[in-house]
């Protein structure tokens, strides 16, 4: 499946045509995918790749799952937990934000709360009822489907800060690995236990080179591995409207098992 995709609370901010040509492109270049021998290199995360990892991410970073013990991330409050390029953000006040609001579904007001800022751990999602049993305040996420039903606990604007790396600089850096234009979850992401398996389709990278396209392959990595591993940024952050309101930059990430042939 090849896309192009825009998402923005303003029609000024979309463009059509660009959306177009970009599914176009993005469909011709994986034309004749073939799979690759299994080895262990870098892969490169397209922002809609990108963003739907962090969809996943962010379940394991709700104050409902850590109380339930359903997170790979419990009891590392405080520790570093990723590379020290990688900032998370719930950002409830973004400008232009998809899902930005002044208040929540409980009428907390929305903030900007700091997830993991330079590889720490150092927050999570709170409702009213959440931060009321670890006595602490709510970061605003309450959220709800109607009137009809009791809040629940969502992200708003969650999202990976972006950093100063081109794309292009970002995949001329890849001696050799894979870049990742689309993954199906075939053997699952699992906030719980942090297993992250996925079929791939992408473009091999040999030399910082764009060689030919990628498909029938299986990527996989436990998630606090890839979250340590994260090796280089880019400064395009773009929000996925199908994933909900998760964002990410072009991302590096290296020694991730690609199983093929």
């Amino acid at each position: 499946m090849a896309l192009g995709m825009g998402a923005s609370t303003f029609l000024a901010d979309l463009d059509a045509e660009e959306i177009g040509v970009e599914a176009g492109r993005n469909a011709i270049r994986m034309l004749g995918g073939k799979s690759v021998p299994s080895q262990e290199a870098s892969v490169v995360f397209s922002p809609m790749v990108a963003s739907q990892w962090i969809t996943f991410l962010s379940l394991a970073l709700k104050a409902d799952e850590m109380q339930r013990g359903r997170s790979f991330l419990l009891g590392k409050m405080g520790e570093d937990v990723a590379s020290d390029i990688v900032s998370l953000l719930d950002n409830g006040r973004l400008k232009r934000g998809l899902a930005s609001a002044p208040f929540d579904a409980e009428g907390v007001p929305s903030r900007a709360t700091k997830i993991i800022e330079e590889g720490v751990l150092q927050g999570v999602l709170h409702n009213s009822y959440t931060a009321r049993k670890e006595g602490v305040a709510s970061s605003g996420n309450a959220s709800r489907s109607s009137h009809r039903q009791p809040p629940d606990l969502m992200p708003t604007n969650f999202y990976l800060q972006p950093g100063e790396m081109t794309p292009e600089a970002i995949l001329s850096s890849v001696e050799r690995g894979l870049y990742v234009l689309n993954t199906m979850t075939t053997g699952g992401i699992n906030p719980v236990s942090g297993d992250y398996s996925v079929a791939a389709r992408g473009i091999w990278i040999e030399d910082g080179e764009l060689t030919g396209p990628v498909n029938e392959v299986t990527l996989a990595a436990p998630m606090d591995q890839m979250l340590r591993q994260v090796s280089a940024v880019g400064n395009d952050l773009r929000f996925i409207s199908m994933y909900g309101v998760f964002g990410s930059p072009t991302i590096r990430i290296d020694g991730m098992t690609i199983a093929g042939k």
